[in-house]
């Protein structure tokens, strides 16, 4: 066996990947090809049965310490028809590796799956699933539990699974400690629920199986731990989301890109029950959808209304200018979202972190929001008792404001530009200034429509002075400079904006 490529410079990452191929390289390697079954991986035989049979031999192979069975696909397009019978390797004292060596395995049948249920300790490498799209599959690879057997262990290398499905390009019903590298999860069937990529923790979509009993009624949680995906694609066309979640603790994804046409990227589910929708949930990826969409949409069970994620990390940059960080699904019952122990670090042309804020209750330690023209009060609905940070908040100087006839909005500490952006003409509106205000520190504020009455109003400690405009006409600017001297707000005039 050889180091596995790793082009990406994490250094710790490659080292870890690299010396675990090492060692299994060390171990007494039974090999199966699937070719000795009848498969002919010439993209017209249908090799349905004879990779099945291949894979009767993989649960057959011996249990010896030290010693790694591998499945081998030589080069090749596999056709499936049916259900492949991945399901039951579960011995820990011999590890499986499916050696794709390139090779694509092409579903073509409403039934053909990869199923893995209760299998442990399998590694997929090198190996492509399609779905073909005149008759697509439900499912291109499920994992997960049954009642009698844990599924977990289960690590993808190179692995793409994409083309037409149903429901989801992978499926992973409760199998923890499942991790992907340099992974591809597309879906380009355009519908509600065809996902990417499903990490289900409470059987809300009825986990199901040809060759085992599951066992487990739908609703029913279950532990759903340490799932990881490092540098994985994710892209689809649901209008319910690319990558759903329920019940997920210790979930992460690092460094992935995601993108969706027509709804948001991740979605996490609230059950009926009273523990978090997700613990530990991090989120690094860039995300790029359709209008007025979301990075994170928030959903829940028929009458649920209340939904809580605890230790979430949200990264993006570069995000699109029309959708929204954080979200709720309007066609849920929810009222009340909690986020505790969160860090959000964004950057780019996104113009709010939540779509409601008045929905939102969050204990934050860290905002990075930079770049773009973040909008108020969709940030955040300015300084609000709803919304704390226990630490860092860093906001762009730059900040949008959508105005309405008798708001006030007040700026941050670091704003040098108020963009107001009234749909119309708006017969008044306040800005209040920024308190611990910077000497020197000027703030333009300009209007894209007429304001009749704009009121300045100085912050605690402060007094404005000089000139004061009453009205703003369109596409027309007033300046400020601060004197910390004095704790005062100069007029410096008004120009073109």
């Amino acid at each position: 066996m050889t180091g596995f490529p790793w082009q990406v410079g994490d250094a710790l990452l490659a080292a870890d990947l690299n010396a675990a191929i090492a060692n299994a390289g060390a171990l007494s390697e039974t090999t199966i090809d699937v070719r000795i079954f009848g498969a002919r991986g010439d993209g017209i035989t249908d090799d349905t049965t004879a990779i099945n049979a291949a894979l009767d031999a993989v649960r057959a192979s011996g249990t010896q310490p030290n010693q790694t069975v591998c499945l081998l696909f030589p080069s090749g397009r596999y056709v499936v028809t049916g259900p492949l019978n991945f399901t039951g390797i579960a011995n820990h004292d011999t590890p499986v590796v499916i050696d794709g060596r390139g090779s694509q395995l092409w579903l073509k049948s409403t039934g053909a799956v990869v199923d893995c249920f209760s299998s442990r300790w399998v590694t997929f490498r090198d190996l492509a699933i399609y779905g073909d799209p005149t008759t697509p599959p439900r499912i291109g690879i499920q994992l997960g539990r049954i009642a009698t057997q844990q599924g977990d262990f289960i690590t993808f290398i190179n692995v793409k699974c994409s083309g037409h499905f149903t429901f989801a390009a992978l499926y992973n019903w409760a199998s923890e400690t499942f991790t992907g590298y340099a992974c591809t999860f597309n879906n380009n069937r355009v519908a509600a629920n065809a996902f990417c990529v499903v990490q289900d923790g409470n059987n809300h979509w009825a986990a199901s199986s040809t060759f085992v009993t599951v066992g487990f009624p739908t609703e029913s949680r279950q532990s759903n731990n340490s799932c990881t995906f490092h540098e994985c694609t994710m892209q689809g066309q649901g209008t319910n989301g690319n990558v759903w979640m329920s019940n997920v603790n210790a979930h992460a994804f690092r460094r992935c890109y995601a993108s969706n046409s027509t709804g948001p990227i991740f979605v996490l589910y609230q059950d009926a029950g009273s523990f978090a929708a997700a613990a530990l949930l991090e989120i690094e990826c860039h995300c790029e959808t359709g209008a007025i969409q979301t990075m994170l949409r928030f959903t829940g069970a028929a009458g649920v209304t209340f939904a809580l994620a605890i230790g979430l990390m949200l990264s993006d940059y570069d995000m699109p200018a029309s959708i929204s960080v954080l979200g709720i699904d309007g066609a849920s019952a929810l009222t009340t979202v909690e986020i505790r122990e969160a860090k959000f670090t964004i950057s780019g042309n996104c113009p709010a972190l939540f779509d409601t804020p008045s929905k939102y209750v969050v204990r934050a330690h860290e905002a990075l929001l930079s770049d773009g023209m973040w909008a108020l009060p969709a940030l955040w609905a300015g300084p609000v008792s709803n919304v704390t940070f226990a630490g860092t908040i860093h906001i762009p100087e730059n900040t949008r404001i959508v105005a309405a006839t008798g708001g006030a909005t007040e700026l941050f500490r670091n704003n040098a530009w108020a963009n107001l952006v009234p749909a119309g003409t708006i017969a008044a509106y306040g800005i209040i200034m920024p308190t611990a205000a910077r000497h020197g520190q000027t703030v333009v504020i300009t209007t894209t429509q007429t304001i009749t009455a704009l009121t300045i109003n100085p912050n605690t400690g402060q007094t404005v002075r000089g000139s004061q405009p009453n009205a703003l006409t369109a596409n027309t600017s007033v300046s400020y400079r601060y004197d910390g001297t004095t704790a005062a707000w100069f007029c410096l005039g008004r120009t073109a904006a």
